[in-house]
């Protein structure tokens, strides 16, 4: 858990660094940082059928983008789905993901399961607006040492990408 953890704090570390240095060299200013909210089905990393995620995206060059995102949903406990996304394209992405949810029992974090891939197909616009996605997600759970096999999932989400203060 703890190398899991180190690892994704890694990686966002690394990509607000490379998104600094590229602000400086291509002008990354507010109009390249996306804020979005939306409902995802199925096709997340939690147990549950639906949850509500938050998602920011940085421009790092004219048609590559890291999203971050932190979904939540609540049933008998608290999930909480952390996920980075890499998106190429304008408004019409590829969407390449890694994510983990981790549940919230008796005072203890768990890591139920662990999502190596998200492989998809996101639409939206640079100047804000209603979005959608829809992306095919295997993963497999992990409870105590045991570790499942793989499950296919496929999933659909869809919500609003806030417009940029200019």
């Amino acid at each position: 858990m703890r190398k899991f953890l180190f690892t994704v704090f890694v990686l966002l570390t690394t990509t607000i660094i490379f998104t600094q240095a590229t602000e400086q060299q291509d002008m990354i200013a507010v109009e390249n940082i996306q804020h979005s909210v939306f409902l995802e089905f199925l096709g997340n990393t939690s147990p549950l059928p639906c949850n509500i995620t938050y998602d920011c995206s940085f421009r790092i060059a004219k048609k590559h983008k890291i999203a971050l995102g932190l979904g939540i949903s609540y049933f008998n406990g608290t999930f909480i789905s952390p996920q980075i996304n890499y998106l190429y394209g304008k408004k019409h992405h590829l969407e390449l993901g890694v994510g983990t949810n981790l549940g919230l029992w008796t005072d203890t974090w768990r890591v139920l399961n662990f999502m190596p891939t998200r492989i998809g197909y996101r639409y939206q616009r640079n100047n804000g607006g209603f979005f959608w996605k829809i992306a095919f997600v295997p993963h497999f759970a992990i409870r105590e040492t045991e570790i499942s096999p793989i499950i296919p999932s496929a999933g659909v989400a869809f919500g609003y990408t806030f417009k940029n203060k200019k």
